[in-house]
């Protein structure tokens, strides 16, 4: 009868599944010890209770810097979010591939409305649009920052 991980229950375990503790995600949201686990009965490792005496602190009242400085990556931050944490931000940055093939894009789009002489439609006037040299400005910013 394994004991639950004390890094996965609090947090985060990096161990992940060569942890040699048991990570339950239903005794993570649990606050109940399972009374066999707490007699030295056996017990399966599905239990829904909890193989730990620890208990979760609430949380401190104390803003998390990081949502407010990039976005918080921490599924389980022990600090106050004002926007829900349950889905951790991708921490992939964007391929650079990907930038290039925007600008070429951007470019031809760029070349097919020259060669089309289209001007500015009045249709959509309340729709706020960037023109292409904005767009590319941007995207010079972006691989700037990959690149330095």
């Amino acid at each position: 009868m394994k004991e639950d991980c004390f890094y996965f229950i609090t947090s985060t375990c990096a161990r992940g599944p060569q942890c040699t503790y048991r990570h339950s995600q239903e005794a993570k949201n649990c606050q109940i010890v399972c009374s066999n686990w707490k007699n030295g009965t056996d017990c399966l490792d599905a239990c829904p209770y909890r193989h730990s005496d620890y208990q979760i602190k609430e949380k401190p009242a104390v803003e998390c810097y990081w949502e407010t400085h990039g976005g918080c990556k921490k599924a389980d931050c022990p600090y106050v979010h004002k926007q829900s944490v349950s889905q951790p931000v991708k921490s992939d940055p964007p391929c650079l591939l990907d930038i290039h093939k925007l600008r070429c894009d951007l470019e031809k789009i760029n070349f097919d409305l020259e060669q089309l002489n289209i001007t500015e439609c009045h249709q959509y006037q309340n729709i706020s649009v960037k023109n292409i040299g904005e767009l590319m400005k941007e995207l010079r910013e972006i691989e700037g920052v990959f690149q330095g």
